[in-house]
């Protein structure tokens, strides 16, 4: 692979990478609420970047030769793939964190085995659970929109390369039609020349037959004056 495969692998590398050391981080449940979102978000603009970066990647991968197009195209797969575990870690981290914050589960009151279920939670925590439900709504739509502009964004490539293959072909076109007009320049051009040596060869025939009867004349004029002089009685 060259130097831009290599660049575009590092970059989607470097920010799974990131991605990778954010979950760890949820895992471990040591977090606060407010710490939990801001690794999520941190998270989720990695994911972001990548998708981003395999954006260009397949706009790339068009461009190769065809040896090193199945290369990239399996590549392209595997960081499809691994976005797509990395997700689904994101959304268990999610639930894990939430269940050890006490937002996933019923609340009861007293804690004992007397205790009222489906009680209301407290303050603090229903904010924070309604902050949470909030925001998975927004990344739902977000996501939602996300596809969309993907989609939007594949039907344009395969636009493009619509475009760019009709293009090729009116430019073979207009090469034919080049073509066509310079062969009929050049029978032009060799028909005017026939045409001014046929004219050149008519006008020396038209000569040529006026020689030879400027000659006939002057042989039938002097055989004329040749019989009329011997016939004179004078010259007797």
């Amino acid at each position: 692979m060259g130097d831009s495969t290599n660049f575009f692998a590092n970059e989607i590398n470097q920010y799974f990478t990131q991605a990778e050391q954010y979950l760890n981080e949820m895992r471990l449940g040591n977090l606060k609420p407010l710490q939990m979102k801001e690794r999520e978000d941190k998270i989720e603009s990695c994911f972001r970047s990548v998708i981003s970066s395999l954006k260009q990647f397949s706009i790339f991968k068009r461009e190769a030769s065809r040896s090193e197009y199945p290369i990239l195209e399996q590549k392209e797969r595997e960081f499809q793939s691994r976005l797509q575990v990395m997700q689904s870690d994101l959304t268990r981290a999610k639930v894990s964190g939430r269940e050890q914050l006490g937002l996933g589960t019923q609340r009861t009151i007293g804690g004992g085995a007397g205790a009222t279920p489906n009680a209301p939670p407290s303050s603090a925590h229903g904010m924070l659970g309604l902050a949470h439900t909030i925001q998975d709504r927004t990344a739902e739509a977000l996501a939602a929109a996300e596809r969309g502009a993907n989609e939007t964004f594949d039907l344009g490539v395969k636009t493009n390369e619509e475009l760019r293959k009709q293009r090729g072909q009116l430019e073979g076109i207009q090469k034919d039609m080049e073509e066509i007009d310079s062969v009929a320049d050049r029978t032009k051009k060799v028909l005017g020349r026939m045409m001014k040596r046929l004219f050149a060869d008519n006008i020396i025939k038209v000569l040529m037959i006026i020689l030879l009867a400027g000659v006939l004349f002057l042989i039938i004029w002097q055989s004329v004056k040749g019989g009329s002089g011997g016939n004179n009685p004078a010259n007797g």
